[in-house]
């Protein structure tokens, strides 16, 4: 019986958050385009870093990323290091959907920032600790990475839902009922963010700090066993309801 109900209980949890991820599939698809154009900036910034205007951007970025190194200096790796990640993200991540009401401008303007700055990485981590090695430098990103763009794909969705139905609620009225769907869909959405975050952070905090002979390519077949599992996560429930129909 008590097994049953678990099941029942997760089951329930997954459905939920696949059908608010349904109903609101055009509004992620957005946010994923901004996320990954902003990724693509930040790329252009660090290839662009040494010549013309992307020394002064590329120094705005590097400003705030040695700001956060700062902030973690002297963290060692494992417990204390996720720690601090997971709760940084997390509390950004509630602060992007409770001023997502705000039209939606902190949450926009939030995930394209961190995008750019998840963008320069690569440039911003070989510069600082002289990777030599392509995959050195994308294993110290990627097994978590791909996780924090879930997360923050989700907790921008919810921000930017809340911001539309707010600007709805002016606009046409009946703010009670708009608000309230909204606030229904990120109930089913947000918890799987911050979960997302935290096994992001735990990623970052033990795993890809990690080195040694071929531990690099271990990390990024890792990388691509977990994208292949978030993949299934997002597209699995939306495949079996199709087929039933």
């Amino acid at each position: 019986m008590g097994g049953r109900k678990g099941k029942g209980a997760g089951s329930g949890f997954r459905g939920g958050f696949q059908a608010a991820l349904r109903r609101n599939s055009r509004l992620a698809l957005m946010v994923a385009l901004i996320f990954i154009i902003a990724i693509f900036s930040g790329l252009m910034v660090g290839a662009l870093r040494k010549s013309g205007a992307g020394v002064v951007i590329a120094g705005m970025i590097e400003e705030q990323m040695e700001s956060m190194r700062k902030e973690a200096l002297g963290l060692p790796y494992g417990l204390p290091l996720a720690s601090y990640i997971i709760v940084n993200n997390v509390v950004l991540a509630v602060w992007m959907v409770a001023l997502g009401i705000l039209f939606g401008v902190f949450t926009v303007s939030t995930l394209f920032l961190n995008g750019v700055v998840l963008g320069y990485l690569p440039f911003y981590l070989a510069a600082h600790r002289q990777f030599v090695q392509v995959p050195e430098v994308l294993s110290a990103i990627l097994p978590h990475a791909f996780i924090e763009f879930a997360a923050f794909l989700i907790a921008a969705t919810c921000g930017i839902r809340m911001g539309i139905s707010a600007a709805q609620a002016i606009v046409h009225g009946g703010a009670s009922d708009r608000l309230r769907s909204a606030f229904k869909d990120v109930w089913n959405l947000l918890p799987v963010s911050i979960l997302l975050f935290v096994i992001a952070g735990l990623i970052e905090g033990f795993i890809s700090p990690l080195t040694g002979p071929g531990v690099a390519y271990a990390k990024l077949a890792l990388s691509f066993l977990i994208l292949a599992l978030l993949l299934l996560w997002f597209t699995g429930d939306g495949k079996k309801s199709r087929a039933k129909k």
